[in-house]
């Protein structure tokens, strides 16, 4: 089994980083919901009985009721375009807190500040065991980013404090415990998803 990415199928097998090079997706080795482990061309062969079943019985199910009404089918609720940003946020999300994890590993149990994570450089350059960032002999540890990840709810990298986040904000960040949280537009958007309330935060206007 390998490592493949989810968007554009490259073999990760030997990145160096943890976002693939071809379309810039982020991936976690030890998170394995977060690539692929055959290439899609193996999968698209196994899944295509299953996806033509899902097809027609779509198609029978809204043929059926279109039948019963026309207003009926305008009821369904379809996704929305923010479809496309609830893995791609989720995926950021669970690398982000990943590797704060092995940065405070690395760092003597110590997470970064707020103030550090403002430009992100504490996690995408490399830095010493106290966390100062150069390029010296002692600075061994990182890069644990490629770059400040954007999160496209709002499209931004922006890190605010716990409670103080805004539609401003991508990310919220508790220094205390080293967790992010990424910011959203409202609540409808965590019940429409089913995100873990404990990810999310709803970001003042």
């Amino acid at each position: 089994m390998g490592m493949y990415c989810k968007k554009c199928f490259y073999d990760l097998s030997y990145c160096e980083t943890h976002e693939c090079p071809e379309c810039g997706r982020f991936f976690v080795p030890d998170l394995p919901k977060t690539y692929l482990k055959t290439p899609y061309s193996n999968q698209r062969h196994a899944r295509m009985p299953f996806r033509i079943a899902i097809m027609v019985t779509a198609v029978c199910v809204i043929a059926f009721w279109a039948q019963r009404g026309p207003g009926i089918i305008s009821a369904f609720q379809f996704p929305s375009s923010s479809t496309p940003y609830v893995s791609s946020v989720v995926s950021q999300h669970q690398t982000l807190n990943s590797q704060l994890t092995l940065y405070a590993n690395q760092h003597n149990g110590n997470y970064p500040t707020l103030a550090q994570m403002q430009a992100w450089d504490v996690l995408t350059m490399k830095t010493d065991m106290d966390g100062n960032i150069g390029n010296g002999p002692d600075h061994v540890y990182g890069p644990y980013l490629q770059k400040p990840p954007v999160n496209r709810y709002t499209n931004s990298s922006s890190v605010a404090a716990v409670g103080k986040a805004t539609l401003k904000h991508g990310w919220e960040y508790d220094k205390s415990t080293g967790k992010f949280r990424f910011v959203v537009p409202d609540a409808a958007v965590i019940n429409q998803w089913g995100l873990d309330p404990q990810d999310v935060v709803v970001g003042s206007k």
